[in-house]
């Protein structure tokens, strides 16, 4: 059954890659961008072998073997599709999850890493920025907000975030609350993270980070914890873009990324109230004037 498997799960990698995996992108998480229905669960795409009507055209006038080719490619088809409809669930899963690493890995168009010149960039005016410092903040707070979401708390979130991009979120996490439903978002992992653009506008400068996630994503009901939607062992592989925003002329400091227990303008550990600011002096610390906040959280195709 392990040859059978490894043969199967090939086949259907390929298969997937070539036929239904450009341009796909698993995008429910933070902002809803994971679609349970479609997207890189290929099982859903050969429960039934009959959706496949496809036009071969591989004619080649200089061989008499065209048509033996164009017949062995179908059997080789027909013969994934009968694997698939046999195979156990949890085997189903394994295959599923390979075939969508295999498109994760693919790289994404029009993506270039511009890490090292983007932080020759930014210590031209702060000398202490660091690209990897920064990125793995960035990684943290991406973590923190999935956790956040989860629990749906969130408060937690407050200082990460700036007031638009707050709000919003928390009216999308508050439909679930309504519909008594939670959002498990759990085992998330990112694999890779790049700065890719920065720029300033007359008060603040930006910087976004592309990032590459993989988690396990899906709708339970906040009662009886029942799967509504989704799949517990479905993994979503999905891209990121998250941009970040200061005010200029804030510099990186030993407390950078902190916020979280400190208030960066008193330094008392604090509890960020709904408004973004500091329970003991008052100081708004969510709008960029003292540290990297997120202002915008996006799927990136």
């Amino acid at each position: 059954m392990n040859k059978w498997v490894r043969f199967s799960a090939i086949m259907l990698v390929v298969l997937c890659l070539c036929l239904v995996a450009t341009g796909m992108n698993a995008l429910a998480d933070v902002g809803n961008f994971n679609s349970y229905d479609s997207g890189s669960d290929y099982s859903s795409s050969y429960d039934s072998g009959s959706d496949y009507s496809y036009d071969w055209d591989f004619s080649d006038s200089s061989s008499s073997g065209g048509d033996g080719d164009i017949g062995f490619l179908t059997y080789v088809i027909a013969a994934a599709i009968i694997l698939w409809v046999i195979l156990p669930k949890n085997v189903k899963s394994k295959i599923s999850n390979s075939a969508n690493s295999a498109v994760a890995n693919i790289p994404a168009p029009g993506v270039t890493d511009m890490t090292q010149s983007i932080e020759t960039q930014i210590r031209e005016h702060d000398p202490d920025f660091s690209s990897q410092k920064f990125l793995s903040w960035a990684e943290e707070v991406f973590i923190t907000l999935q956790d956040a979401w989860t629990k749906r708390d969130w408060k937690i979130i407050r200082p990460f975030e700036c007031e638009a991009l707050f709000n919003k979120h928390s009216k999308q996490l508050d439909e679930y609350i309504r519909n008594n439903t939670i959002n498990v978002v759990e085992r998330v992992c990112v694999n890779k993270s790049m700065l890719t653009q920065y720029s300033q506008d007359n008060n603040y400068e930006y910087v976004t980070v592309y990032m590459k996630t993989r988690m396990n994503d899906y709708i339970i009901d906040a009662t009886t914890r029942q799967v509504v939607k989704g799949d517990p062992n479905r993994e979503f592989f999905t891209n990121y873009n998250l941009k970040f925003m200061r005010s200029l002329g804030v510099k990186t400091t030993v407390n950078s990324g902190k916020s979280t227990t400190n208030c960066p303008n008193c330094g008392a550990p604090t509890q960020i109230t709904s408004a973004g600011e500091c329970e003991y002096c008052n100081s708004v610390i969510t709008t960029g004037q003292h540290d990297w906040v997120l202002c915008d959280l996006d799927s990136a195709q």
